[in-house]
């Protein structure tokens, strides 16, 4: 049976500042998985758990579709 870490993925990371921002990295394993680059975009949902969600380019077209109408 896998462990609930291999499951959800888990890893920790350490927050450091850029410029007057906060920042963490996101794991190799995720970027591979969703074959992020950089200048890709992301979604973030937060309340008290963040989830992290890549956004993809059909999402966007959609979405200035529906901003069009």
């Amino acid at each position: 049976m896998m462990s609930e870490e291999e499951v959800l993925g888990k890893d920790t990371r350490t927050i450091f500042a850029i410029g007057r921002s906060l920042a963490v990295t996101l794991p190799k394993e995720f970027v591979e998985v969703h074959n992020l680059k950089p200048g890709d975009r992301v979604d973030i949902y937060f309340n008290d758990v963040v989830h992290i969600e890549p956004v993809k380019t059909e999402k966007i077209r959609l979405k200035l579709k529906k901003s069009k109408k």
